[in-house]
């Protein structure tokens, strides 16, 4: 009987080590484990996080999608980023012009710009033909205009200004 006793003793002293250890390595991983993303964090904070060396381009102009009280501009914009971070969350707020009239107020959220990199986005604005002058219909009609993006881009609360225009 003593020796069933001492096995039984024995075997939970050796689970509650084992549960012991279990409980202070996954303690030690969290403890860890949140350090480094603290160290990541913080490494990130440090980068300068700028945009100023972004390059932004209106790269093309689709043809104008023609409805009965509204135009729809369809254009594609490039954006460079040579930096050694990537651009998180950028959004584009933009005025649109054509002929360097003020036509439309346009704003297009952005996948990440990855660092070291070239992409393309679409983006569009729709304009009512109320807002237009005759001669901007006129020009968009026989498809000889200049558009023209004046904006800024924004992420991490860091902006650029820019402006962009593309002669159709």
């Amino acid at each position: 009987m003593k020796s069933n006793t001492a096995t039984i003793f024995f075997s939970v002293m050796i689970s509650v080590i084992v549960c012991s250890l279990i409980f202070i390595g996954y303690n030690h991983f969290i403890y860890n484990k949140s350090d480094t993303l603290i160290q990541r964090e913080n490494k990130e904070s440090e980068v300068d996080y700028s945009l100023e060396k972004l390059r932004i381009m209106l790269y093309d102009l689709r043809n104008p999608s023609l409805g009965f009280t509204s135009v729809t501009f369809n254009f594609v914009i490039q954006i460079s980023n040579p930096m050694d971070y990537s651009i998180t969350s950028p959004k584009l707020f933009y005025d649109a012009y054509i002929n360097d009239i003020h036509v439309a107020v346009g704003k297009t959220f952005l996948p990440e710009i990855p660092a070291k990199d070239n992409r393309k986005y679409p983006a569009s604005f729709v304009l009512s033909y109320i807002d237009l002058g005759k001669s901007l219909i006129n020009a968009i009609k026989h498809g000889n205009f200049t558009l023209k993006l004046n904006g800024k881009i924004i992420s991490k609360g860091h902006e650029k200004q820019f402006e962009v225009t593309y002669d159709y």
